[in-house]
């Protein structure tokens, strides 16, 4: 399926693939530019802070693995919490 791009940079993601992937109009996305390809992926699969996949608890909108959790629970007041890339 061939899409255009509008002029201010937006392309439509068509119904069916936003039924199968559930995306509503809120949802974010992560767009990102690998190996001469655009990719976009569904954001609440992916922690907040490490971008991890997996052992993810949703809060609310947003998911953190529990790595960040456990820093961030251990974490006091003023303490700088390194995250991995």
């Amino acid at each position: 399926m061939n899409k255009h791009i509008d002029r201010l940079g937006r392309i439509v993601i068509p119904h069916d693939i936003r039924d199968k992937m559930k995306v509503t109009p809120l949802d974010t996305f992560h767009v990102y530019y690998e190996n001469g390809k655009i990719i976009i992926e569904k954001s609440a699969g992916q922690c907040i802070f490490c971008g991890k996949t997996q052992g993810l608890v949703q809060l609310g909108d947003l998911a953190v693995c529990g790595e960040c959790r456990r820093a961030l629970k251990e974490a006091k007041s003023g303490d700088v919490i390194p995250l991995a890339p």
